[in-house]
């Protein structure tokens, strides 16, 4: 299925994700995929990767610390954008909190 929005976070910011999300239905999106509502059952890691493929625009929650996993094997927000990237999606940055800064650890594969 394809999506308008996918929205991309590490689940400690799972409260701002959903903010998002339910703001964007407020304003009339209808088809955004996020994850706590959007996956059926079925494989978890399929649904995830064709649904970051058939989006327009990625939405990346950031907040202190929350790319500092992403040069871990497997790490799914890593695997997210690095899709989102490969597939020439709009990404939009969404920062939560006063800073952020990019760790030095961050893959080749998605510092672009």
């Amino acid at each position: 299925m394809n999506y308008d929005i996918f929205i991309s976070y590490r689940r400690a910011n799972i409260s701002y994700a959903r903010n998002i999300y339910y703001a964007l239905k407020d304003k009339g999106y209808t088809s955004i995929f996020f994850d706590m509502d959007s996956v059926r059952e079925g494989l978890f890691p399929d649904q995830i990767r064709e649904a970051v493929k058939g989006c327009t625009n990625f939405i990346l929650v950031l907040s202190p610390g929350s790319m500092d996993r992403c040069s871990n094997p497997g790490d799914w927000v890593a695997e997210e954008i690095s899709l989102a990237i490969e597939h020439n999606k709009n990404i939009l940055p969404v920062v939560i909190g006063a800073s952020f800064t990019w760790p030095a650890s961050v893959p080749n594969r998605i510092k672009k």
